[in-house]
């Protein structure tokens, strides 16, 4: 109590009635958040801005500028898969460079490259016919134009690994035909 009365001395008029409005203030602000149920995690993400509407599982990427005009699209088969919230004017190079590159395994040497096809699907529809398809060799030659990309883009990369058959493999399936031929021999020769 003596603390508390020199504190208030010390304080002065004005000051104590500074002091009074900062605890007024964050007694309405507690009981504001306990009487709403709103947790105070809560209440500093309500912030303005599209990024808060996204309700999804997958990650949200954001390289736009403060500002600037951006759009939304989705990318699927990369190692970032998800919503990248990119600049109007982006192409679809920028993206995939963006999402840090195919899932791709380690390849010996003499297994022949997978062939990677990327899909464009205008919309959000996946499915049907895609606005744009090519392998993504035919891109990196700068055979094929990439578009720029509208809202709502849905990009597919697809990797088709090519069917691999070892030697162990066929000495494999070799000796169970070798096993099953001489099982129906010693069956049927009884």
């Amino acid at each position: 109590m003596v603390t508390r009365l020199l504190s208030l001395q010390i304080l002065g008029q004005h000051g104590f009635a500074n002091w009074a409005m900062s605890q007024v203030a964050v007694l309405l602000l507690v009981s504001g958040t306990l009487i709403l149920g709103i947790t105070p995690e809560a209440a500093s993400g309500q912030e303005f801005g599209r990024a808060n509407d996204i309700e999804t599982n997958a990650a949200y990427f954001f390289y736009g500028q403060a500002g600037g005009a951006t759009i939304q699209v989705n990318l699927l088969g990369v190692r970032a898969s998800g919503v990248y919230e990119v600049p109007d004017s982006t192409d679809l190079g920028k993206v995939l460079s963006l999402a840090g590159g195919m899932n791709l395994r380690p390849r010996p040497e003499e297994q022949e490259r997978p062939e990677v096809t990327i899909r464009l699907y205008r919309g959000g529809q996946i499915g049907g016919d895609p606005a744009f398809e090519a392998l993504l060799r035919e891109i990196l030659r700068g055979k094929r134009d990439v578009p720029v990309l509208r809202e709502n883009d849905t990009i597919t990369v697809d990797v088709v690994r090519p069917s691999t058959f070892t030697f162990s493999q066929g000495l494999s399936i070799v000796s169970t035909l070798a096993s099953i031929g001489l099982l129906l021999d010693r069956v049927l020769n009884r």
